[in-house]
């Protein structure tokens, strides 16, 4: 029950991934997979058998139709999806294409521990989600996540999951926070990590208002989720805290009314930036929900969202 957390059987490596991605985007001709590993893997590099094997399942991973990165054409040549690159891509832009291909295709239940079907993502999406729901490790809280400490994960897993169906083994820990810090929910701020999905969120806000630069909050909550279903009211989030929920251990959170402490991180952060504003609504507005200030804590209720940065195809 291998998933992509696992640094010791799968391979599903974040560095190996991104140098397999860079390779195809500078290739001014078609590579073939065993191209490809010859280059990037050439015989007398690996030390230990196990280097030959993970660079051979990160490959295969990320051409799954599932989370597609690269596909295999007809000619048995390797194509990059997602090549809408001026120059060379930074980290961050390959885990925004990295992001949107592990979003695609939702998993109907994420919650079971199988990994036939999609090859080990459920774990990586029910843990983001119970971390996003927990309202935990958010800036200025004084209570941020400790790299190289593993005790933080197991006590999320313990405290609002059912740990003896959702644990991770000892090879697991380890790669939770930098899976979560290069898809850009989680982030380093003033020398600590901290919970802020701002920049996954910011790469999405482009797509979102496409033909608009206003939406309600509802509609922009709907949106959002159907690019990432891990935020409030989201596929991913639902499933979780059904499970949170059911651990009975106090946690609640009234969605219906309230944006979640970790989506208001992001959407303040937006506003201080001003590539979104968050006008007031009107005293009788059905469509306000209240959002949280993540350093005062104060509330306030917002209906609108206005986007600031242009049409992506203005």
């Amino acid at each position: 029950m291998a998933n992509i957390f696992n640094n010791a059987n799968p391979g599903y490596h974040i560095g190996i991934m991104c140098l397999i991605y860079r390779v195809l985007w500078r290739s001014t001709s078609p590579m073939t997979a065993n191209q490809v590993e010859e280059l990037c893997r050439p015989e007398n590099l690996k030390r230990k058998p196990d280097h030959k094997k993970k660079f051979k399942q990160t490959l295969t991973f990320w051409s799954d139709e599932s989370h597609c990165l690269w596909e295999e054409n007809d000619d048995s040549m390797l194509v990059l999806l997602h090549k809408n690159f001026r120059t060379e891509p930074t980290p961050f832009e390959i885990a925004e294409v990295a992001r949107v291909a592990l979003f695609k295709k939702i998993i109907p239940d994420i919650a079971v521990k199988t990994r036939d079907a999609f090859h080990g993502t459920e774990p990586l999406f029910l843990l983001l989600s119970c971390l996003l729901a927990s309202g935990r490790h958010l800036p200025f809280s004084g209570d941020p996540l400790e790299t190289g400490k593993y005790s933080q994960i197991t006590e999320l897993i313990s405290t609002y999951l059912d740990a003896s169906k959702h644990d991770l083994n000892g090879s697991e820990h380890g790669q939770v926070l930098p899976w979560f810090v290069f898809l850009g929910f989680v982030e380093l701020n003033n020398n600590e990590i901290v919970v802020d999905p701002t920049r996954a969120v910011r790469d999405v806000i482009k797509h979102i208002f496409k033909s608009t630069d206003t939406l309600n909050i509802r509609e922009f909550l709907i949106k959002l989720n159907k690019l990432l279903p891990v935020f409030d009211g989201g596929s991913y989030q639902k499933q979780t805290t059904e499970i949170m929920l059911a651990a009975n251990n106090g946690w609640n959170f009234d969605y219906k009314n309230n944006i979640s402490n970790a989506l208001s991180v992001a959407l303040y952060r937006l506003h201080v930036l001003k590539e979104i504003k968050l006008p007031p609504p009107k005293s009788d507005d059905p469509n306000a929900i209240q959002i949280t200030h993540p350093f005062t804590k104060e509330t306030k209720r917002i209906s609108q969202i206005i986007y600031l940065g242009g049409h992506e195809n203005a």
